[in-house]
């Protein structure tokens, strides 16, 4: 949820006609908004595919950790060569997530997943066009963006996934309800029928220790 908020942000940029903040504050924040993004996405991206513990994971949480600290250098401590090497990683981190999406497909016939890397490869197309066509054409870049839509599938993809995981468990929860009930019952029954045989066995000791009585008075009596 924080990772869409953010990219919503990050997409809602041209929007804001005067920005919120003063200009140097407003880009940085800005900033810190995409660096915050891009790893918090993967990161859930990851999660789905249950390969958020490997290296692919390592990285993407040294991102997340840096992200800010390196747009503060990179602003006020004037380190350019952070920027460079911040897209650089940032770029691996979106390719191994990438990646990791769609060698899981064949292992797994989860259709979250598989939803989930479907998204993740189309952001990947989606970013690579966006570079060649800034690298050519940089005044096409902001009317002509694919990026941005690609990601809005990503959230969709995303939204999907939570929805399908909280029915599934909404379905499990009824079965584990239903199985609890039939045992509870299978239980009761047996107790049931336990407490008849018990009373059973009562009623007959009540009636041998009654003949015994009997014989002893009688006994007695003859004596």
């Amino acid at each position: 949820a924080g990772a869409e908020l953010l990219w919503a942000l990050v997409i809602a940029r041209p929007l804001f006609l005067t920005p919120p903040l003063p200009s140097p504050f407003w880009w940085q924040a800005y900033q810190a908004i995409f660096a915050l993004a891009v790893p918090m996405q993967c990161k859930f991206a990851l999660r789905v595919i249950d390969r958020d513990n490997g290296r692919i994971g390592r990285l993407n949480n040294f991102l997340l950790v840096m992200a800010v600290p390196v747009v503060v250098l990179l602003n006020y401590a004037g380190i350019s060569q952070l920027s460079a090497l911040g897209r650089s990683l940032t770029a691996l981190n979106i390719f191994a997530t990438a990646g990791a999406s769609v060698t899981h497909w064949p292992r797994h016939s989860k259709p979250g997943q598989k939803i989930v890397g479907v998204a993740v490869v189309m952001v990947v197309i989606a970013g690579l066009r966006d570079h060649l066509v800034l690298s050519y054409l940089a005044n096409a870049y902001p009317g002509g963006s694919w990026v941005r839509y690609a990601w809005s599938a990503f959230g969709i993809s995303f939204a999907w996934t939570i929805a399908e995981r909280l029915r599934r468990t909404d379905i499990a929860l009824a079965t584990a309800n239903a199985t609890l009930s039939q045992q509870l019952a299978a239980r009761n029954a047996e107790l049931t029928t336990a407490f008849a045989r018990e009373r059973i066995k009562d009623v007959e000791r009540g009636g041998m220790l009654e003949r015994q009585r009997l014989m002893r008075d009688l006994h007695d009596g003859l004596g």
